[in-house]
Formats: C-alpha cells, structure tokens, sequence
C-alpha cells in the first residue's frame, strides 16, 4: 500500500514531466478511454455499403459524362504544353 501511495506522489511532484508534457490524466480517465477504443474497434459495423455503392456510382457516371470535355481539351492543352 505505502508504495502505491509513493509513487502516486511521485508523479504528481515531477515537475520536469509537468513542465514538458503537462498534467497526468487520472488513471480513471485513461481506463474509460480504453473503453471507448474497443467500442469503436470494429469499423466495418459503421458503414452503410449500399450508400456506398450508390456514391461509387454516381462518381463513374459523373467521369463518363466528363469523358467527352477532356478529350476536347487535350489537344488545347498539350498545345500550350509545348509552347513553354
């Protein structure tokens, strides 16, 4: 018991480590955010894939639209490409 309560003391007088590094976080504060981390392990349960694949589509259809403007535009800028 006595040397939990040392070392406890310890940390809290270094005052280098305070200076550097700032507070310590309490041990209760570092075991709740363990927690929150193995909550959020896993994060294939968070995605809604079919909103995926609807984003994923749109973005093709999007570049097949566009597909027509860049080939229209490689001329002009391989144009001034070798004009510098």
């Amino acid at each position: 018991m006595k040397s939990d309560d040392k070392s406890e003391v310890n940390e809290y007088n270094d005052r280098f480590s305070r200076l550097m590094f700032g507070p310590f976080p309490s041990r209760q504060a570092m075991t709740e955010h363990k927690k929150d981390e193995t909550h959020f392990s896993d994060p294939l349960h968070q995605i809604d894939f079919m909103q995926l694949m609807k984003d994923i589509d749109t973005l093709v259809s999007s570049f097949e639209k566009i597909k027509p403007i860049v080939k229209q535009l490689t001329p002009l800028y391989n144009l001034f490409k070798n004009r510098s």
